[in-house]
């Protein structure tokens, strides 16, 4: 179980070792929701459920799912000495770090609802967000690297570093594409070059409508 006083490296060791039973738990509502998703005229299904774990943490599992395709979003949440954390596993196994702060940013800067919680905050920003593609902006640095990633709400600010053997991103403020200043227009340029990059890869909007 996480609790406030375990440092990062302790935190990302009980996430790991949690984690295949939540992934287990995510493979089991998926096969429901698939067949909802069947059923259902626009054969999309989505669905976000909280899950306590048998380790006694705190998670969230996001499915989205057509007949043929399926996206899987799980992340814990946690209070820590800083407040409200939650901590998301991608497929290639990197941790996605959303701080409080970010979440409060996000909220005042794009959702601008008030009443809800940073959990709720959440749900949406990963609802609506899932899709990114970012660009490292010092890759020569070893400890911590800075990072700018374009979603669909707008652009989150973050570094990367080694926690524990394993990559984990720390994202640490949003801004709306309209916010951009001046000074941080060639770095957007970039971010968003490799995004449109990335969608035509992919295809994506031939294969999901998640997003």
């Amino acid at each position: 179980m996480i609790v406030p006083s375990m440092n990062s490296c302790e935190i990302v060791k009980e996430v790991l070792l949690d984690f295949p039973k939540v992934q287990n738990k995510a493979d089991f509502y998926s096969k429901i929701l698939r067949r909802v998703a069947i059923k259902s005229k626009s054969k999309l299904a989505i669905k976000c459920w909280d899950y306590k774990s048998p380790r006694k943490n705190d998670w969230i599992i996001l499915l989205k799912l057509t007949p043929s395709c399926s996206a899987t979003i799980v992340a814990v949440h946690y209070l820590n000495k800083m407040g409200f954390n939650c901590l998301s596993i991608s497929k290639e196994g990197v941790l996605h770090h959303y701080s409080g702060h970010f979440l409060e940013r996000y909220n005042e800067r794009f959702l601008n609802q008030q009443n809800l919680s940073r959990l709720d905050i959440f749900k949406q920003y990963i609802h609506y967000n899932s899709l990114k593609s970012g660009e490292i902006f010092n890759p020569e640095e070893i400890e911590m690297k800075k990072v700018i990633f374009k979603t669909k709400d707008g652009l989150a600010f973050g570094t990367i570093e080694i926690i524990d053997g394993r990559e984990v991103v720390d994202y640490r403020t949003f801004i709306t594409h309209d916010m951009v200043k001046d000074y941080q227009q060639k770095d957007i340029d970039c971010v968003n070059k490799s995004f449109d990059e990335f969608w035509n890869e992919k295809q994506l909007l031939k294969r999901m409508t998640f997003l």
